[in-house]
């Protein structure tokens, strides 16, 4: 439980800082090695941030597989491909390319909504509480602690091999 609750919390987390640093990057460097490519830059914020939604429903559905619900990925998976279909079908011939944006939004937000219920309506012990999504629990800080520690070993190792060569 641990494992879900905290990967899902901190693979949201890092999907949204990775979002965030493309969103203030992404046109710098577009801009200045590829810029007959700027005008799609208004797609890009808004695909940038399917991100984390996708990420949510990608952890979700591990889980799912590992409690071998494959009947629901399955359904989900058909409701997800008809349902882009429908929405690409109606929204591209009105707003163009926005259509695909606002289609893959739609069905990246509904899936991740369905399989989050279906494993919270199946596995109760699988709820991710606000509470816990958006505070600082002493759980996080041995995470930090041990993530810190990893972190200056592996500098400490590299310093090492520098001086080694």
């Amino acid at each position: 439980r641990k494992l879900y609750v905290y990967g899902t919390k901190y693979a949201v987390l890092l999907s949204f800082g990775v979002a965030l640093i493309a969103f203030m990057t992404a046109p710098i460097i577009i801009e200045g090695l590829f810029p007959r490519y700027s005008v799609v830059l208004p797609f890009f914020y808004l695909f940038i941030f399917i991100a984390p939604v996708k990420i949510f429903w990608q952890a979700v559905d591990i889980f799912l597989i590992v409690l071998r619900t494959q009947k629901f990925l399955f359904y989900r998976t058909v409701l997800y491909n008809v349902l882009l279909l429908v929405l690409l079908f109606l929204l591209l011939p009105h707003v163009g390319i926005w259509g695909a944006v606002i289609s893959e939004m739609v069905v990246a937000i509904v899936a991740a909504s369905l399989s989050y219920r279906y494993l919270k309506k199946t596995q109760p012990l699988y709820h991710i509480t606000k509470k816990v999504l958006f505070s600082f629990t002493d759980e996080d800080k041995l995470l930090l602690k041990i993530f810190y520690g990893q972190i200056k070993d592996a500098i400490a190792k590299f310093k090492l091999k520098i001086r080694i060569a």
